[in-house]
């Protein structure tokens, strides 16, 4: 575990395994725990380097205006001081946002890229349903209270079903230590509403997998958008699946993830 002071902040992030470099970008709201259920899979084949994101989990969370620009800037700024570059790179839901741009500023850092859930533009649906749950937690609400609510956006309706598992997801967030505070989840969330890639997305040449959840509410059509208009890009589809395969379907989903980087075509 360690920490890089980067565009005046410090960056928490980890690394782990053996093999060529696998960066993994979490969403919004999360950090690099966001990983767990699939990150012992992935060890066994890459060096993996989990990141916190500005704003969440035991990077810095400045109460100041920040975008998704900044915090791609916050990543490229640790693979130079790592260093790393060529890298393969994994990403979920607003990390897709930060791995876009990326790709679109700095091509030649990244050897093939994943988007889990990706957005080109958070969706007035669910914008307005997290504005929803970032006021209720204002107003004092728990952040578990807070938690039981987003389940139904993010998992799927098998997955709701079972009480023990929903179960299992409040008590992790109860007892983890490194919760986000409220200031990193409005400045993430102000840096989600500004992300729109509607006029760039296209012209990423990074040859890229991106994987859909059948039930995904949240970001309902942008994967089918990507990857027939991102050139060197294919598509992974995950049926009954919502926004969080890899936690729903962890080993199917590791899976598609190694064979797809070991994949050289």
């Amino acid at each position: 575990m360690s920490k890089v002071s980067v565009n005046g902040i410090n960056l928490h992030y980890e690394e782990e395994g053996q093999g060529p470099p696998l960066l993994l970008i979490s969403g919004y709201t999360t950090d690099l725990s966001a990983w767990d259920s699939i990150r012992h899979d992935l060890k066994e084949h890459f060096h993996l380097i989990l990141v916190d994101n500005r704003g969440a989990g035991r990077s810095d969370s400045p109460d100041s205006p920040y975008d998704i620009e900044t915090m791609a800037e916050d990543i490229k700024a640790l693979m130079v001081f790592l260093p790393i570059q060529n890298c393969y790179i994994l990403a979920h839901s607003m990390g897709t946002a930060i791995a876009q741009t990326l790709a679109i500023k700095y091509p030649k850092l990244i050897k093939k890229m994943v988007l889990a859930n990706p957005l080109i533009h958070f969706q007035p649906v669910s914008a307005a349903a997290f504005h929803f749950f970032l006021k209720m937690r204002q107003e004092g609400l728990s952040l578990v209270t807070m938690t039981e609510g987003v389940i139904p956006w993010l998992f799927s309706n098998h997955f709701i079903k079972n009480r023990e598992e929903i179960a299992k997801v409040l008590q992790s967030v109860e007892t983890y230590p490194y919760p986000q505070s409220l200031t990193g989840q409005q400045r993430q969330f102000d840096a989600l509403l500004q992300f729109n890639s509607e006029s760039w997305f296209r012209k990423i040449t990074t040859h890229t997998l991106v994987i859909e959840g059948e039930e995904d509410i949240i970001c309902p059509a942008d994967a089918k958008r990507m990857s027939r208009e991102i050139p060197k890009s294919s598509h992974l589809l995950f049926p009954g699946q919502a926004h969080m395969e890899h936690i729903e379907k962890a080993g199917e989903f590791a899976g598609a993830v190694i064979k797809f980087f070991k994949n050289d075509n």
